[in-house]
């Protein structure tokens, strides 16, 4: 707000009868100090002018009837308060908003919304944090009267790059509420206009300038975007690119398999196996086939035979335990081999022989297994089929216009019937059925994101995962039989300190849940939370309970599992651990003696696979915060995931995105951060702030060191208007 003699006096008059300094009345009018003596200038004409005078360095107004701004002759309707919060009372806070070109004042103390005056408003800024009065206008009707800028909150838009007259550059926001036109300071920065860009404000206008910015290259661009991504695996020790002597040995293998007749394996290429992997796999690990018999079912699950290429010691080994895993970003994937290898010679294609090991059992009717059988083999895969598919199949009973596919038919209702029996003995003897949503992003033509999904594992992918427990346990049980060295995977059982912890937030959620001891007893705990409104969050809590897995040489049992026996066999292309067992199994089945397995070994392979999971995390938040950068200045309803001492996580479900709310945007109360009960109390009204609480936001910036989307806080759901 300039400071004229119209704007001074608006202030005053919006201040009641207690009157203001200069350094209030600045505030007001959203000056600086520096324009101390312009206010003065203006104070002395309206002294002059016998409109106002001045009293214990405040300024009054003579007569609030006299020459009303704007043609309003009405009292101010204020709220009557003493002591501290005198001026907030005058004032109350709201964030000034322009709907559908419609400016209004959103007020923070009960939600509503009230108009104010175009002429009022071209000095705010869609976002802003003001402080207003209220007024009654014409036909009697209450609106906002501005009075002072408490925060800039927007900063950041996206945008297009325009150019206009003798070589300026002008950027017009995506979103239709902030102005149409801002002036670019450094366009010069910039080759060719690109498609979409970030602008900083810098300068946000006033009567006699358009706003300014800077173009923001620092996450926005593309090669910003795959600079960030590189900082992102190197930080993690990821490599990115393969060392010219791996892929040299790499490119040395015939590209087609044949089956030796010196070679010790069973064909089953006449069995119609299939794989059933994402849309976007590219390395097919495994694959499945099965068959009735009788009252029992037989069972076999195929692995690429990556020990078959992969040899101990060999450039692609030493590359292959470096990196120890492989890597998958949003779009894209950083094998532990090479591709040659990961996504051609190894990966079970359909149509095209390749060596494999298999797991063949037989189970009865209640999954006990009643015999097993692990051997060299060749494989030609029958048909690739996709989670998307099968689960069509299984809802609908077709394939719709994937007519080929319909010889699989029978095959996979056989396999899901399996795959029930499995699911049921493991629930029965107490592993924990773990529900947990994941990150889907969809990308358009040109490969951009074009939205992310919150799903959960279907009945395709829990078949899969079914089958591939199974071949690890039937592994770990054969390889202990037959005192075969192998890597186990070991899960410890959950420290007390967080147990306690978890009890305190189920009995937080009004939900009395028994001993946490057994592994059972999490299943139940985990069923007991699908009653509350808080499901995600408690089942979430259960989780984060768990002590990480980790690999060793020495058997420990799976406590997440209930398993005593468990290892990783099903993904060589992907985890040097499951490489390790194959090397183990294959030297017994050949009748040679398995190389021995270290410790340290085993240390470093549980640190590269937390190290490829921080890195997927990551690069999920940062793209999560990319795609919402679009939505700048949008309001929002989100719910409360997670509290910590500066301010609330919450999930926005459409799209899937987490973000941030600090305390400090919270401004209709204090609120206080109950660590032990896992809640948030307000100061005042005693309310509770606890998981799965609706809240109103904003998206207001951008946290791009934990890449995580910064929401203010508008409102609480259940009062908000």
């Amino acid at each position: 707000m300039n400071i004229s003699e119209k704007n001074v006096y608006q202030v005053l008059f919006a201040s009641g009868k207690e009157g203001l300094t200069v350094r209030e009345l600045l505030l007001g009018l959203n000056q600086r100090m520096q324009k101390k003596a312009q206010l003065r200038k203006a104070l002395r004409k309206l002294t002059g002018k016998n409109i106002c005078y001045k009293k214990d360095n405040h300024y009054f107004l003579k007569d609030r009837s006299n020459g009303v701004p704007a043609g309003i002759k009405v009292k101010v309707k204020t709220r009557g308060s003493a002591g501290k919060n005198r001026k907030a009372n005058r004032f109350p806070e709201g964030v000034y908003l322009k709907r559908q070109g419609k400016p209004v004042v959103l007020s923070v103390l009960d939600g509503k919304t009230y108009p104010v005056s175009p002429k009022e408003a071209g000095w705010l800024f869609h976002g802003d944090r003001i402080r207003f009065s209220l007024l009654k206008g014409p036909k009697k009707q209450t609106v906002a009267l501005p009075s002072e800028i408490l925060k800039r909150s927007i900063t950041l838009l996206q945008g297009k790059l325009k150019s206009g007259a003798k070589g300026k550059c002008f950027f017009e926001p995506l979103n239709p509420s902030f102005p149409r036109q801002f002036k670019v300071i450094n366009r010069h920065q910039f080759g060719p206009d690109p498609a979409d860009v970030l602008l900083r404000i810098t300068d946000y206008g006033n009567d006699s300038h358009i706003p300014e910015g800077r173009v923001d290259g620092s996450i926005f661009s593309e090669s910003a975007r795959a600079s960030i991504i590189e900082g992102i695996l190197a930080e993690n020790r990821i490599p990115l690119r393969f060392p010219k002597r791996v892929l040299s040995e790499g490119s040395r293998f015939p590209k087609a398999v044949r089956l030796h007749k010196a070679e010790d394996r069973r064909d089953l290429r006449p069995l119609q196996f299939v794989t059933i992997d994402g849309d976007d796999a590219k390395d097919f690990d495994d694959a499945i086939y099965a068959e009735a018999e009788g009252k029992n079912y037989r069972l076999w699950i195929s692995i690429a035979d990556v020990a078959e290429y992969v040899e101990r010691n060999s450039e692609l080994d030493q590359e292959a335990r470096k990196r120890g895993t492989s890597t998958y970003l949003p779009g894209t994937a950083i094998p532990m081999l090479p591709p040659v290898l990961s996504n051609g010679l190894c990966s079970l294609k359909a149509g095209v022989n390749r060596k494999t090991l298999t797991c063949e059992i037989l189970i009865d009717s209640s999954g006990k297994i009643l015999t097993t059988d692990i051997y060299q083999s060749i494989n030609c895969i029958a048909r690739r089929l996709t989670y998307q598919q099968v689960d069509h199949f299984f809802e609908t009973g077709s394939f719709g216009k994937n007519r080929p596919f319909s010889e699989q038919k029978e095959l996979l209702l056989r396999s899901k019937k399996i795959a029930d029996i499995l699911e049921k003995k493991r629930r029965k003897r107490g592993a924990i059925n773990f529900r947990m949503p994941e990150s889907a992003f969809t990308y358009d033509a040109e490969n951009r994101i074009a939205g992310i999904a919150k799903i959960y594992q279907t009945k395709a992918m829990g078949m899969i995962e079914q089958f591939m427990l199974e071949a690890n346990e039937a592994i770990a049980l054969f390889c202990e039989r037959n005192r075969i060295p192998i890597m186990w995977r070991n899960h410890p059982a959950p420290l007390p300190a967080k147990i306690s912890n978890l009890k305190q937030l189920f009995w937080n959620n009004n939900l009395k849940i028994p001993e946490l001891r057994e592994s059972g007893d999490f299943n139940r705990a985990m069923q007991k939370s699908r009653q509350s409104e808080n499901r995600q969050a408690l089942e979430l809590s259960v989780l984060r309970t768990m002590s990480l897995a980790d690999y060793g040489i020495r058997r420990e049992g799976h406590f997440g599992l209930a398993a005593t026996h468990y290892c990783h066999f099903t993904s060589p292309i992907r985890r040097y651990p499951d490489l390790i067992v194959h090397r183990g199994v294959k030297a017994f089945l050949n009748r040679r003696r398995g190389p021995a397995v270290s410790e340290k070994l085993a240390t470093d392979l549980s640190n590269r696979e937390r190290s490829a999971v921080s890195a997927e995390r990551t690069a999920v938040k940062f793209n999560k915060m990319i795609f919402l950068v679009g939505r700048m200045g949008d309001m929002m309803k989100v719910k409360i995931s997670g509290f910590n001492w500066k301010g609330l996580f919450v999930e926005l479900c459409d799209p899937y995105v987490e973000g941030f709310v600090e305390y400090a945007s919270i401004t209709d109360d204090t609120y206080d951060y109950d660590e032990r009960h896992h809640q948030v109390i307000c100061r005042k009204n005693k309310r509770l702030v606890t998981y799965g609480t609706e809240l109103d936001v904003m998206l207001t910036g951008l946290n791009k060191r934990q890449f995580m989307p910064i929401f203010d806080w508008l409102g609480w759901t259940d009062e908000t208007v």
